[in-house]
């Protein structure tokens, strides 16, 4: 597959040769207006594929065409990708995700993309950084203030902004910001968040390495259940959802957990008439609470834990007297 030229000004995708099609057919012709004035007639398109994430639809064939344009327009509107350009190349990224998917070349004025360079966690050409930056590139991309440092203590250190080093965005991108949420459930026990944290590292004197943790959705209130194994949690479940039936007159209508197996309890939330709510998979964020609860019980009970000097073997009490602090203290609540 020969190259193609990246296009701001072409409105449609268009190839000079058939070969460069997985599949075509004949359309309405569609006449085709070109920067000098004249006019060529398409009668086919088809299908460009570069890489499974890198299709090209509705490709006009236009056989006497001199090259094979990819409309930007075009592009970003199909794919859901941005681009960016610097002096010597361009990068083609998904627009949630940030991969890469493309690099065009800089040659002669154009950016020309290479076929064979083309699919996600692409190598980028070693060409892309100015040879000026030789150091910023030996010292493992070392940022502009660190390389500043060393420059003052070592002369022959030279470099140039590098910004525009694709290196860099590749090694050290980072995962996109989850959106915060602020919702409340309006009455208590309507919305439940469980979640297991451990093992623990050190088994406490009773045998326990793992806790569950209850969060209710409107008042933040937390239970735990201190457990030998992960096999404890659906009898601590059934009898949570029983407790809170008899001693509050409440029913639960919702509880959310990860995807875990020990939350599979599809019998009993059928009949007691509860709603599981599972977050996606690699997802904790879309179990935020109960996450951020368990990071708020270890931070105060490692801080009881080294405040009284006691041993590790401890840590199941420490994290009652952390949860019951935890349930006495008023928090503020988000509007």
């Amino acid at each position: 597959m020969c190259n193609w030229i990246i296009d701001s000004g072409a409105t449609d995708h268009i190839s000079s040769s058939l070969t460069n099609f997985i599949s075509y057919k004949e359309i309405q012709p569609i006449v085709v207006n070109l920067p000098n004035g004249t006019k060529v007639t398409a009668t086919c398109a088809g299908t460009v594929k570069f890489h499974t994430n890198f299709i090209l639809k509705d490709v006009l064939y236009i056989p006497n065409f001199a090259y094979n344009l990819i409309s930007i327009y075009r592009l970003i509107s199909d794919l859901k990708c941005k681009i960016e350009f610097a002096s010597n190349f361009c990068l083609i990224q998904d627009q949630k995700t940030a991969e890469k998917i493309g690099i065009a070349r800089c040659s002669d004025g154009l950016y020309v993309l290479d076929s064979h360079n083309v699919g996600v966690n692409i190598v980028v050409p070693s060409n892309t950084v100015c040879k000026n930056n030789l150091w910023h590139i030996r010292f493992g991309h070392l940022f502009a203030n660190r390389l500043s440092v060393m420059k003052d203590k070592h002369c022959y250190i030279q470099y140039k902004n590098f910004d525009d080093c694709a290196v860099c965005h590749m090694a050290k991108q980072k995962k996109l910001p989850f959106p915060n949420s602020f919702s409340h459930a309006d009455r208590s026990f309507d919305l439940i968040h469980v979640d297991i944290w451990g093992p623990c590292s050190y088994s406490s004197l009773d045998g326990d390495r793992y806790f569950l943790t209850i969060v209710d959705d409107c008042t933040r209130f937390t239970w735990i259940y201190l457990m030998k194994n992960k096999a404890e949690t659906r009898v601590h479940l059934v009898n949570f959802v029983a407790y809170i039936k008899t001693q509050f007159s409440k029913t639960i209508k919702i509880i959310r957990s990860d995807n875990g197996p020990e939350f599979n309890m599809i019998n009993f939330f059928n009949t007691e008439g509860i709603v599981h709510q599972t977050s996606c998979v690699e997802t904790p964020e879309q179990n935020g609470i109960v996450e951020r609860k368990h990071q708020h019980i270890l931070n105060v009970t490692r801080a009881l834990i080294f405040q009284a000097n006691i041993p590790m073997s401890f840590w199941n009490y420490a994290v009652i007297y952390a949860v019951f602090l935890i349930n006495h203290i008023p928090t503020p609540i988000s509007k």
